[in-house]
């Protein structure tokens, strides 16, 4: 299980600018093909044991909105990263995804409440995503 990221933001403190802005960045630029084997290489560690690197993240993004709030690494693990990438509204890394992994379900549920990836950027207001996905 990764650490919790209460002792994450000690131990590393550029953690929470980097847990939470890399995605915007994604989601504001082109991903040239080495940037996207490196985000495709971050989202495959989620089939390590304990996540990874993506459990981490994932962890980390919401336990620096409440330290208490921790999500069930196996939820984690279980969500496919084209759920996070659609709430964050990173188009160039959805439309990765989806060459990357024609067959994938865009219907799957996913994150703490069991949303699509659909319900999740509608929420959030990416509307771009929304389209793609459709």
């Amino acid at each position: 299980m990764p650490p919790k990221p209460s002792k994450l933001f000690v131990d590393h403190p550029f953690m929470r600018y980097a847990a939470n802005f890399w995605p915007y960045h994604g989601a504001f630029c082109s991903l040239e093909d080495h940037q996207q084997q490196m985000v495709h290489r971050l989202f495959a560690t989620r089939s390590l044991p304990g996540g990874g690197n993506y459990s981490t993240w994932v962890q980390a993004l919401f336990g620096q909105r409440d330290a208490s709030m921790q999500i069930d690494p196996a939820v984690i693990q279980t969500t496919h990263p084209l759920y996070y990438a659609t709430s964050f509204g990173m188009v160039p890394v959805v439309n990765a995804l989806l060459k990357s992994e024609p067959k994938i379900d865009v219907n799957a549920p996913g994150g703490r409440t069991g949303a699509t990836a659909v319900w999740i950027a509608s929420m959030r207001f990416n509307f771009e995503v929304v389209k793609v996905l459709l």
